[in-house]
C-alpha cells in the first residue's frame, strides 16, 4: 500500500492554521485528481482543497470544525487502490509518522507543490471574489471571462462559487439556457450617452452658418 499524505495547506504568508469547514469525501471513497477533498477557512480566505492524486481515501484524521496547524496531515489517500481501507488508521492520529515519511520523500515533495497552487491564487483583496483553482480551470476551458464568472451565483461557503456551480453553469450555457447580455447592454448605454452628447453640436454648427 502506497500512502499519500494530504496536509493542511498554507493559504497565505501569515497563515499558520486553518479550520476545516466540511469534508467532501469519507473513508472508503475513491477520488480523482483535482476532486475536492475538504473546505478550509482561515482568517483571510476560504478555499476548497483538491486532491493532488487519484486513489482511495483510507484515513481522515480531523473532523469538521477542527482548527489544524499548517503542514499537519489531515487525510491519507491510498494511491495503489489495492484493498484494505485500514480501520486502524483511526489510531494513527496518535502515532508519530516522522520515520515513515522519510521512506517516501516524493510524497512530501508532491504535497509542497500542491500547496503552491492555492497559495498563488489565494491572493485576493476584500473587494475581490475568491475562486478555487478548479473553478478557474473549468472557467478558462469554457472560455468564461472574469466578468461573467463574477455574475454567477454561488452556493458554497459565504456564497462562494463551487466546482458544482461552475459545471452546472457551463452545462446550461452549452444548452443555450443562458444568455450573457449584461456587458453588451452596458456598452450600448455608453454608446447612447455619447450620441446624446454629440447631437447638440449639430444645431450650433448650423446656427453659425446662418
Amino acid at each position: 500500500m502506497s500512502r499519500f499524505e494530504i496536509k493542511m495547506p498554507k493559504l497565505g504568508e501569515s497563515i499558520t492554521e486553518g479550520t476545516i469547514i466540511s469534508w467532501s469525501v469519507k473513508v472508503g471513497d475513491t477520488v480523482q485528481e483535482d476532486d475536492v477533498l475538504f473546505e478550509v477557512n482561515t482568517a483571510k480566505v476560504s478555499a476548497e482543497i483538491p486532491s493532488p492524486v487519484e486513489g482511495k481515501v483510507i484515513g481522515i484524521l480531523f473532523k469538521e470544525g477542527d482548527t489544524v496547524p499548517v503542514g499537519t496531515v489531515v487525510a491519507i489517500v491510498d494511491i495503489d487502490s489495492d484493498e484494505g481501507i485500514g480501520e486502524a488508521l483511526v489510531e494513527e492520529r496518535n502515532v508519530p509518522q516522522v520515520e515513515e515519511t522519510s521512506s517516501h520523500v516524493p510524497s512530501v515533495t508532491s504535497v509542497q507543490e500542491v500547496k503552491e497552487v492555492p497559495k498563488a491564487i489565494a491572493a485576493k483583496t476584500e473587494e475581490e471574489r475568491w475562486y478555487s483553482p478548479i473553478v478557474l480551470q473549468l472557467a478558462q476551458a469554457a472560455h468564461i471571462s472574469k466578468e461573467e464568472l463574477d455574475r454567477i451565483q454561488g452556493t458554497g461557503y459565504e456564497g462562494r462559487l463551487s466546482k458544482k456551480d461552475i459545471k452546472a453553469y457551463i452545462t446550461r450555457k452549452e444548452q443555450g439556457n443562458i444568455t450573457v447580455t449584461e456587458p453588451v447592454s452596458a456598452s450600448a448605454q455608453s454608446v447612447k450617452a455619447v450620441s446624446v452628447r454629440t447631437s447638440p453640436t449639430a444645431p450650433s454648427s448650423a446656427s453659425s452658418l446662418t
